[in-house]
């Protein structure tokens, strides 16, 4: 289910790489994650949807588990749009949402998130920005600290 994020690199393919190697010696059927925290039923789903992902099927989320939100954008005022499913309430006083933005426009991901309250943009777990910035920083430079100031707030 990574696939959803669209890495841009390549995902291992699970029969060239793992199987070739190691051999399935079984599938776990019960889903214990979700389970632990009295949400089998969800966990069941998720199991369906990646069924259904392997066997290359489509998923309906417009009829997904209670626990899915599925809004949907487009249209004249797309930015609007997105701006309100960004603005979901979490179904519980404790719980949080999960805003899956586009992986190959970080500045539209912090936009996004300067612009919902509570959000926090997370970097991609190759840390390119980070990296970027790093790569850059010449602290030897009267400018460093401008540079520094300059970085987006949720980074």
């Amino acid at each position: 289910m990574q696939a959803i994020f669209d890495f841009q690199e390549k995902l291992a393919d699970w029969d060239e790489h793992v199987c070739k190697h190691f051999p399935l010696v079984g599938e776990l059927s019960t889903p214990w994650r979700w389970k632990n925290f009295e949400e089998e039923e969800f966990g069941r789903w998720l199991l369906e949807v990646r069924k259904k992902l392997l066997a290359v099927d489509s998923i309906d989320l417009a009829s997904a588990h209670a626990n899915v939100s599925w809004i949907q954008t487009g249209g004249k005022d797309e930015h609007k749009c997105r701006l309100e499913a960004c603005s979901t309430r979490a179904p519980n006083p404790n719980g949080t949402i999960l805003i899956i933005g586009d992986s190959k426009n970080p500045q539209g991901q912090r936009q996004f998130a300067s612009q919902t309250p509570g959000a926090t943009a997370v970097e991609s777990v190759d840390l390119r920005d980070l990296v970027s910035f790093a790569r850059s920083l010449d602290l030897k430079s009267k400018k460093a600290l401008l540079r520094w100031s300059s970085l987006p707030k949720n980074l």
